[in-house]
């Protein structure tokens, strides 16, 4: 009988943490081990954890004496995990109660695949639940596919793999809000089939997922594109792959400019130095032997590396006349 290891990372998680244990030691498939790692709360994390595992003897606690943020959290489970499959799951998130039966079952019957992506499933605070519009409905795709797809996001990152594939792939520790998603990438391109489970992941849209505010996440995830740069062309990737890459990175790019454009206002004095340096840093971090021709000679994405204050000219004159011209085709409506 195969078994299973979830690992639950959480830091000052407690509001919600009680629901997300229990759709896991009510699943219908009993062969698990859940791995609790508590990234040094400050509040009852720690303790919920431990009155769990009085109570069920699946259960691992691991406590961080420093807080080092989810991807080395996530990775301290994998480390003590023995399943044979693994998956991280959020404190605040929780899964069907029969999640976990329905995908031992397909990786039963279906030994080519080495990763399931669950149905993501998103809920509100006003109870109201859907599935995000621009996901594709796909049975089984090649590794390659996968990576295709799930650069702009048309595959979560909610998935259950074999374990020697986790392993072979830490946690990117990169960019502690968006590293995550280099290894989720990096198992579907390394797996010689990935497949969609019917396998419910239900996913809480917090407050904050729902704002519209400044996040300087916008800025900050281009050094986690550039580690996955990195790690592409050290894994020896195919250079169209890595194209591909480079090109949805530079587009990434101006969009953070566009965000900074748009929000600056909004950012204190710091924030603002610090999102122009990292896009000035992260610019010459780009590959554009790689990027698409026709992308970067188009005005607003030309990289023009010899001068910074030439490249932020352009950006600023591309993003005022898009925005005038926004406006008047509002008008004109």
């Amino acid at each position: 009988m195969q078994k299973v290891s979830i690992i639950t990372a959480v830091y000052n998680g407690e509001q919600y943490l009680s629901q997300c244990l229990d759709s896991l030691v009510n699943q219908t498939y009993d062969n698990i081990e859940i791995i609790c790692v508590d990234d040094a709360s400050t509040d009852g994390s720690m303790e919920i954890f431990q009155d769990y595992a009085r109570r069920d003897g699946r259960i691992k606690v691991v406590r961080q004496s420093v807080n080092g943020g989810a991807q080395l959290a996530r990775q301290a489970g994998v480390d003590i995990a023995t399943g044979d499959y693994i998956m991280c799951i959020d404190g605040d998130d929780w899964l069907d109660t029969d999640s976990i039966e329905i995908c031992v079952r397909d990786f039963e019957e279906n030994p080519d695949v080495d990763c399931l992506v669950f149905n993501d499933v998103r809920h509100r605070p006003d109870g109201s639940s859907f599935t995000p519009a621009d996901r594709y409905v796909f049975h089984k795709i090649t590794g390659e596919q996968s990576f295709y797809w799930s650069l702009p996001w048309h595959i979560n990152g909610r998935k259950i793999v074999r374990a020697e594939l986790q392993r072979r792939f830490p946690w990117d520790n990169s960019c502690r809000v968006y590293g995550d998603d280099n290894t989720s990438i990096l198992i579907g391109l390394f797996s010689r089939c990935v497949m969609q489970t019917r396998a419910t992941y239900n996913y809480r849209l917090l407050p904050a997922s729902l704002s519209h505010g400044v996040s300087m996440g916008w800025f900050t995830c281009l050094r986690a594109h550039n580690s996955m740069s990195v790690q592409l062309r050290q894994l020896g990737v195919k250079r169209e792959l890595r194209a591909y890459h480079e090109t949805f990175r530079w587009e990434k790019f101006i969009n953070s400019y566009r965000h900074y454009y748009m929000l600056r206002s909004r950012l204190t004095p710091s924030q603002r130095s610090e999102a122009l340096a990292i896009m000035r840093e992260q610019r010459h971090n780009v590959d554009f032997s790689l990027v698409s021709k026709g992308l970067k000679r188009k005005f607003g994405y030309m990289p023009l590396l010899f001068s910074w204050k030439l490249f932020r000219l352009q950006e600023e004159i591309y993003f005022t006349l898009r925005t005038l011209l926004g406006r008047k085709m509002k008008n004109l409506v």
